[in-house]
């Protein structure tokens, strides 16, 4: 089996532009990306609502273009409580890693995935809450891999790619929506390909377990 990135334990993708982004699943894996892999010019992204992931452009030092900031900002929407909510838009600003900290304010404690935020803030208003689930095709190996992120970003990684909102379609119906969707636009010789991949590879991209398809491009 090919060995997994490192990157790879968080949800992730590329931007347009080329940028690893990444972001926690769960509380435990915030702490973990703003403790190892943030580095003091990376750019933190978080929805403006309680129970959101932490969203990391790694940036290795360069200027981050608009689009990818706001790809950033679009994949911090989906990964929040918004999206559970059934909200349809919601808030998200950006700081830089050395705006985030672990030291709350005399006489508070922070719960585990909880940080404090300093200074300014860019903010990215009423984005729309969606996601955009993917497959890459190897052709050579025979193998395919699921991929979401931003729909521009899916655009630019991914073969084909199927858009969802929130909504209350259980995970495995949604994922095999999902699925079913590919299949009819993929061509035969990755159709055959693409019919292999698990249920549960489209699953574990889904935000909060459910969801429904918006459009399909």
């Amino acid at each position: 089996p090919v060995k997994k990135k490192w990157y790879e334990k968080f949800k992730w993708f590329f931007s347009s532009d080329g940028f690893l982004v990444i972001a926690g699943r769960d509380a435990t894996q915030n702490e973990i990306i703003l403790k190892r892999h943030a580095e003091p010019h990376d750019l933190v992204f978080h929805a403006d609502i309680p129970g959101a992931a932490f969203v990391v452009v790694k940036t290795q030092g360069m200027d981050v273009p608009d689009e990818t900031k706001k790809e950033a900002a679009e994949f911090a929407a989906a990964h929040c409580k918004a999206w559970n909510k059934g909200l349809g838009t919601v808030d998200v600003f950006s700081v830089k890693r050395e705006q985030v900290s672990k030291s709350p304010p005399s006489g508070e404690y922070l719960p585990k995935g909880s940080f404090m935020i300093y200074g300014e803030r860019e903010w990215y208003r009423d984005l729309e809450l969606k996601l955009a689930i993917g497959v890459k095709v190897d052709r050579e190996n025979n193998t395919a891999r699921v991929l979401s992120g931003p729909v521009m970003a899916m655009r630019r990684n991914s073969d084909y790619f199927v858009t969802i909102k929130p909504g209350f379609k259980k995970s495995l119906e949604l994922a095999r929506t999902v699925k079913n969707k590919i299949l009819v636009r993929a061509s035969p010789e990755d159709k055959f390909i693409i019919e292999k991949i698990p249920l549960d590879e489209f699953q574990i991209v889904i935000p909060a377990g459910m969801g429904d398809v918006a459009e399909y491009v």
